[in-house]
């Protein structure tokens, strides 16, 4: 955990019958009340990355 303006969860979560999924989310009790998340299949690139951030609305505040 970074402290700063707001939270985001990254998650990676590994399933011995599927392939590794990368979750980003919003973070805090906002994880728990939302289903605002984007899931790719592992590995990502950062382009990647970028694009599941802006998928997010709870992270849209972050982008200025």
């Amino acid at each position: 955990m970074v402290s700063g303006l707001a939270r985001a969860l990254i998650a990676i979560a590994s399933m011995l019958m599927w392939a590794p999924l990368v979750m980003v989310a919003a973070g805090g009790v906002l994880t728990e009340i939302y289903r605002d998340r984007s899931l790719r299949l592992a590995p990502i690139d950062l382009a990647t990355a970028h694009e599941m951030i802006g998928e997010v609305l709870g992270l849209k505040p972050l982008a200025g």
